[in-house]
């Protein structure tokens, strides 16, 4: 009975995916330069002659920000593991070595993210 609910569930979200996935498809209907033009334009990186500091400190952001989301989605998926572990010491052993993970990981990209804020902050009060 539980392989058949697995698999019901594999099936649900799979099919939710390709239903999500045929939405967003539905949307890019615009040319290959369109979309690419909108997409630059979204993420403030225009045709413009930005100093090469700004767009570092655009890319270093980004990859920060990203960063913190998969510590997050990490320290999610420990907790599910935790709340389904059933009383199995070896599977809470993992679910909360890998909350403890992603909470030292999460810790170490927000001090990173201080840092670089604080550095950016300097460093624009500066001439060169």
């Amino acid at each position: 009975m539980l392989k058949k609910t697995k698999s019901i569930w594999l099936w649900l979200n799979v099919i939710f995916f390709f239903l999500l996935a045929k939405t967003a498809w539905a949307f890019t209907i615009a040319s290959p330069r369109q979309t690419l033009e909108s997409i630059s334009g979204g993420a403030n990186f225009t045709a413009s002659n930005k100093p090469i500091q700004e767009i570092v400190i655009a890319i270093i952001f980004f990859v920060l920000g990203l960063l913190g989301i998969l510590f997050l989605t990490l320290m999610i998926i420990g907790g599910i593991q935790w709340m389904t572990s059933g009383g199995n010491e070896e599977k809470l052993g993992k679910a909360k070595a890998r909350v403890k993970n992603a909470f030292i990981g999460f810790a170490i990209v927000m001090i990173s993210y201080s840092i670089t804020v604080f550095m950016v902050n300097m460093f624009s009060r500066s001439t060169f």
